[in-house]
C-alpha cells in the first residue's frame, strides 16, 4: 500500500487526459496535444484539491488568455514573444496575490502565442466542471471528475464565443 496515492494520482491524470484527447479530436482540433497537457496539469491527487484550485487556475486560464491574445494581436511569433507573454502572464498572476494561477497562466499565454492555426480554450469553473472550447470550430465539451462529459449546448457556446472575442 506504499504506492497507493502515486497509483490514484497516475490513475486520475490519465483517465483526465485520455477524456481531455477523445474531446479534442470529437471537436477536430488539429492540436490534442495541448488538451492532453492541460489535462495532465490540473489533476490533482484529491478531488478536493482540484476543486479548491478551480477559480486560481480558471483565472490563470483567463489571465493567460487575455495576454497571450493581447500580444498576439500586436507581435508575431517569436520566441521573443513567447518568454514575454510567459513571464508577463506569470508576473501579473502575482501581482493580483494568485500565485497559484500563475503556472496556468503561463503555459497559457504560451500556447496563444506559439500560433498553431485552430485554437482553443480551457477553463475550470468553480465547480471543477472543466471546459474545452475551439472558437474555430464553435464547439465545446465539458468534463466533471466523477461525473461524466459531454458537449456544450447552444447557450454555452454563446457565451464561450462571446468570452474569446472578449464581449
Amino acid at each position: 500500500m506504499k504506492h497507493i496515492a502515486s497509483l490514484q494520482l497516475s490513475l486520475r491524470a490519465a483517465t483526465a487526459a485520455l477524456l481531455a484527447v477523445a474531446a479534442a479530436q470529437f471537436l477536430h482540433l488539429q492540436h490534442p496535444l495541448y488538451a492532453l497537457i492541460s489535462a495532465v496539469i490540473v489533476t490533482d491527487l484529491e478531488v478536493a484539491q482540484t476543486r479548491k484550485l478551480a477559480l486560481p487556475r480558471f483565472t490563470g486560464t483567463v489571465v493567460g488568455s487575455a495576454i497571450g491574445a493581447t500580444i498576439h494581436t500586436v507581435l508575431p511569433p517569436s520566441l521573443r514573444t513567447i518568454g514575454s507573454g510567459i513571464f508577463l502572464a506569470m508576473f501579473a498572476s502575482h501581482v493580483i496575490s494568485l500565485p497559484a494561477a500563475a503556472k496556468v497562466a503561463g503555459y497559457v499565454s504560451g500556447i496563444i502565442l506559439l500560433d498553431h492555426g485552430d485554437s482553443f480554450h480551457h477553463a475550470t469553473a468553480h465547480d471543477g466542471v472543466q471546459i474545452i472550447y475551439c472558437d474555430a470550430k464553435d464547439k465545446g465539451m465539458w468534463f466533471m471528475p466523477g461525473i461524466g462529459m459531454g458537449p456544450m449546448q447552444p447557450k454555452g457556446l454563446g457565451i464561450l464565443k462571446q468570452i474569446v472575442e472578449g464581449r
